[in-house]
Formats: C-alpha cells, sequence, structure tokens
C-alpha cells in the first residue's frame, strides 16, 4: 500500500529539530508568523551567520543570478519561505529584518512543482515592471526533511494540470514515517504534516450566511479591490480562480488520490550492530538474486487527510 503522510496528525515533529517548509510564501506573512510561534514556545534558535546573511541584499545578488543554484541545509529549527516572484521575495527579506526574525526564518525563489533546482533558470523580463528576473527554483530543498508544509492560498495558482506535481513534491520533502532500532531502543518517527489554506465557493450545507459569503466573493471583493488599488484584472482573476478551483470534497478527494514515487529512508544507526550489518548483507544478496524488492526501489506513498476545517461561513 506504500506510506502515509498524514494531511494533519499528533507527530511529526522529532526531537531532532523542527523545521518547516512555507510554499507560496509571498512576502512571507506566514512564515514569520511561524517563526514568531518558534519563538514563542520557547524553542531556542541557534545564530547561524550563514543563514543570516542568507537573507541580505548581497546574497541575493550572489546566488539569484541567472544559472546561479544553492545547495542549502538548514539549521534543526527553521521556517524556510519559497516562492515564485523575485520581487515579493525581496519584499519579503525586508520584513524579515523589521520583524526580527532573520535567524530563524530564512526565504529564497522556488516553484512548488519542483523543488529540486532548476539548471536552466536564467534571468527573463518582467512583463509588469520592465525588469529582469530570475525564475525557476534556485534552491535544492532536501527530501525527507521537514516535519511540516504550509501552504496558503496558492495552489489554486497552480494549474490543474500540474497539482499532482506540486503534491509529489510536498510528499518527497517531508518527513516519512518509519522506525530506527538500536541495541538499546527503539525511536518512532511520524509523518510530515501538511496544511493548506484556500479560498473556495462555500456549498448547500454553509446556509444562508454562506450564500451571502458567496455574492460577496463573487461581486463586491472584485468590486471594491479594482476601485481602491486601480487594478481590476487581478481581482477578477481572483474570482475566476476561486470560482473554478474544486469543493472541499473533491479536493481532498484529489490530493488523496495521487500516488507519489519515492525511495523508502534508511533510518540513521539503522546497521550499528554486527547482527543487523548481517541482515542488510543478506538482504543485499537476496535482492541480488531476485531483482526485487530493492533498497532503493521506489515506492508508492500518498497522503491521509484527517480533517477539513471549513472558516468565513464556508468561504474559506
Amino acid at each position: 500500500q506504500g506510506d502515509d503522510v498524514d494531511g494533519g496528525n499528533s507527530g511529526g515533529v522529532t526531537s531532532g529539530g523542527i523545521r518547516i517548509l512555507d510554499l507560496a510564501t509571498g512576502t512571507a506573512d506566514v512564515a514569520i508568523l511561524l517563526g514568531k510561534e518558534l519563538r514563542a514556545r520557547g524553542i531556542h534558535v541557534p545564530t547561524n551567520a550563514a543563514t543570516e546573511s542568507s537573507n541580505s541584499t548581497e546574497t541575493i545578488e550572489a546566488t539569484e543570478k541567472p544559472g546561479a543554484i544553492e545547495v542549502w541545509s538548514p539549521p534543526p529549527f527553521y521556517v524556510l519561505g519559497v516562492d515564485p516572484s523575485h520581487n515579493m521575495i525581496e519584499i519579503g527579506r525586508q520584513k524579515l529584518v523589521r520583524e526580527s526574525v532573520q535567524d530563524v526564518v530564512s526565504l529564497h525563489l522556488g516553484d512548488s512543482r519542483n523543488l529540486h533546482h532548476d539548471q536552466s533558470t536564467e534571468a527573463t523580463t518582467d512583463t509588469v515592471s520592465g525588469t529582469a528576473e530570475p525564475r525557476g527554483s534556485t534552491i535544492t530543498v532536501e527530501s525527507n526533511a521537514y516535519d511540516a508544509i504550509t501552504m496558503s492560498f496558492g495552489i489554486r495558482n497552480v494549474p490543474q494540470t500540474d497539482r499532482s506535481m506540486a503534491f509529489c513534491e510536498m510528499f518527497r520533502v517531508l518527513k516519512k514515517p518509519q522506525t530506527a532500532q538500536d541495541d538499546n531502543d527503539t525511536q518512532t518517527q511520524t509523518g510530515g504534516r501538511l496544511a493548506i489554506l484556500e479560498f473556495s465557493e462555500p456549498g448547500e450545507e454553509a446556509g444562508i450566511m454562506g450564500y451571502f459569503a458567496k455574492l460577496f466573493i463573487r461581486y463586491i471583493v472584485p468590486t471594491l479591490g479594482a476601485v481602491l488599488s486601480g487594478a481590476p484584472s487581478e481581482y477578477l482573476h481572483l474570482q475566476n480562480s476561486i470560482d473554478l478551483f474544486p469543493s472541499p470534497t473533491e479536493f481532498v478527494a484529489a490530493l488523496e488520490g495521487v500516488e507519489c514515487d519515492y525511495v523508502e529512508p534508511q533510518p540513521e544507526g539503522a546497521v550499528d550492530t554486527p547482527k543487523k550489518k548481517w541482515f542488510q548483507f543478506f538482504r543485499k544478496k537476496h535482492d541480488k538474486k531476485s531483482k526485487t524488492n530493492d533498497i532503493t526501489t521506489p515506492r508508492k506513498g500518498s497522503f491521509r487527510v484527517e480533517s477539513v476545517q471549513h472558516m468565513n461561513f464556508g468561504s474559506v
């Protein structure tokens, strides 16, 4: 059946630290809140000059020039914000400094559909500002390394045909359930947690207030947004994208229906003893003869959604 990664569960945080990935981070509002939450819970965040400098303007110029690829491993307690927009990342980095969270939060260019890296990253012309900015991922996000992933009002903007790619990238970087044993102890690592916040049109179950919420989203928000911002097309896109987004039931079915290939992680210390070394040797010899069940053979994994919470009369 493969392993499940929970959409939400009581675990997902190990004694080795807490690593959170915020996708479609934009200008880092959620990433900053998460960083502050780590501090509020009394978690000590070690000072790391390298990661502090990764939020500086100098580093932007050095690592996000055309073709630049950064392979970066975060410290144990950290929030990594990823967004495909260079301009939003720049604004977000300024906010990190203002909020004094640059030692616990780091922002990088990245696409939720491909969190490895993009060898073909090149400077392209932004048609709105007329400036050249890099596109694609300039950072490699580690596999099986994150306790939680958040994505707020972002998956709606991923084309429907590409959402399974984004889901499987999330699955790849989330920690997988595994048990590590040695002669003295057994340690269990629960699967990582995925939390998605998104707009949707209220259904009939939302009642009369849901009906008014639907009218508000369809007509009032685009109108007010267009008048106040002077950018009617952006708010028309917002309304259209909400209208086309699947219902909560359909979205859960899509998320749970995706099967992702992955290589099963090997627990640290899994072959510490002579007994386990002999078992590993025997297994390799057996696999060589049978040519099946290879340790590195990709397995199938999927998400399991624990709960869906409706807010704002079903509009979120």
